[in-house]
């Protein structure tokens, strides 16, 4: 068990100031927040946090409610804090609650089915959805189901799931820390996966996600194996995920009615977006769509634009294509210098392998994009190159000398002594469930 300095106890919920923007499947910023934070204050979501202690099934004496996370429509999120002397728990995790019955037991159904292939991408599952007795501090996110004369109604309960907590937030944070905004382009807002790595040879059912974007890509801790250099990504929200249906099927109108509608609009792929696209055809590409706009957002600062136009591509796996894409952006100029009085375009400094497979997960018609395995042969040969690139800049020439003499005013060496871990070691994982893909079972 680690020292009790390590786990402090938290604040007291009292004094916790909620937040309104939170990466677990609830309105964003710009989605009705506002209104939300209207209809359930302050203080009664501290009051939430404090009537948790009555909670059946979560032990007050070892978890300890610490803060909302967030609030939308119909859901309201928190974090708690484990205080128990069980070295196997989480340090925390998220309890989101909620009043649409249906919305959170897909979700549910489909984290299960995403944890059964094995992949740490994803956020985890601690407890699928259940439903319980609200306690009356909202009757929009927390209802207490009697009716007039002490009737008990059972449709009146809440449901709640409890995830894995992310302790570096999500994909936004960094956007807005790191990534300057090139121009001021937005959509009017609105409501609103694919691992991209292999899936399991028994997991045949495609899945869309539908709400990929960046603030639904949570960002973990390190370790010291695979995700070392840099924190783990893990995809989170799958309220408007579905299963997608054979190609015969997903033509007939009432898939197009059910999917076309399902994401949040900056993120949305063409083929839902235009009514008259050619070839309307809404799958599991729509993931592939979106990961191409979160990698724009991440190298440009803000999701692609909506003009299409033909562009010649190349990737690092040697495919080329001539096809019609989106995300123009990426090949404009993002300022001019003088050489002289001569002006030079100044382009973004990444390479044109990058530059071009965000540019094929942006294709127009879905059948252009990269699949999911050709979109990670394609990275992993990116970063292969990456590598093999900086580790010959850092490898000294045949006859240098392994080292030279620090001056007197060096100081010590920056890198002296073993390495460390890059990381806090990631919350505890269950084991996978014994899920059928087909069944999808509660």
């Amino acid at each position: 068990m680690p020292p009790k300095a390590s786990n402090p106890a938290p604040a007291n919920p009292a004094q916790a100031k909620p937040i309104s923007a939170t990466p677990y499947g609830i309105v964003q910023e710009g989605d009705r927040v506002r209104d939300g934070k209207k209809r359930f204050s302050a203080r009664r979501q501290v009051e939430w946090l404090r009537r948790s202690e009555k909670w059946d099934g979560l032990d007050s004496s070892v978890w300890k409610a610490r803060s909302v996370l967030g609030l939308g429509g119909n859901c309201i999120v928190g974090q708690w804090g484990y205080h128990g002397t069980d070295p196997d728990m989480p340090k925390n995790i998220v309890v989101k609650q909620g009043t649409d019955s249906l919305g959170m037991a897909w979700e549910s159904r489909l984290l299960k089915v995403m944890m059964a292939t094995g992949s740490d991408h994803f956020v985890n599952l601690f407890k699928p959805n259940f439903r319980a007795m609200g306690t009356g501090t909202s009757d929009i996110y927390d209802e207490v189901p009697f009716r007039n004369f002490g009737f008990y109604d059972s449709s009146l309960e809440v449901n709640r799931l409890y995830l894995e907590y992310c302790e570096k937030d999500d994909l936004n944070e960094y956007i807005d820390k790191f990534v300057p905004p090139r121009q001021k382009f937005h959509y009017p807002p609105e409501e609103g996966s694919e691992d991209p790595k292999t899936p399991d040879p028994k997991f045949t059912i495609p899945i869309a996600h539908f709400d990929l974007k960046p603030a639904n890509i949570l960002v973990g801790g390190r370790d010291t194996t695979e995700h070392a250099r840099f924190n783990i990504m893990k995809v989170a929200d799958f309220g408007l995920a579905l299963p997608v249906p054979p190609l015969t099927t997903r033509r007939d109108p009432t898939w197009v009615a059910q999917s076309q509608w399902r994401a949040t609009q900056t993120f949305m792929s063409p083929e839902q977006l235009y009514l008259d696209h050619h070839n309307r055809d809404i799958s599991h590409q729509t993931n592939i769509w979106a990961i191409g706009a979160i990698m724009h957002d991440l190298v440009y600062g803000q999701p692609p634009m909506p003009n299409k136009f033909s562009h010649t591509l190349n990737t690092a796996t040697g495919r080329q294509d001539t096809i019609t894409v989106q995300g123009s952006l990426l090949l404009t100029p993002i300022s001019v210098m003088f050489m002289g009085n001569k002006p030079v375009p100044v382009y973004l400094p990444y390479s044109r392998h990058l530059i071009d497979t965000i540019l094929y997960c942006l294709a127009f018609n879905p059948a252009d994009r990269l699949s999911a395995a050709r979109l990670v042969e394609t990275v992993q040969t990116t970063l292969e190159i990456y590598d093999t690139m900086n580790s010959a800049a850092a490898t000294p020439a045949p006859n240098a000398p392994l080292a030279t003499a620090a001056p007197a005013n060096a100081g010590p060496p920056t890198n002296a002594g073993p390495p460390t871990n890059a990381g806090p070691p990631e919350n505890a994982r269950p084991p996978p469930p014994a899920v059928d893909p087909f069944d999808f079972p509660d």
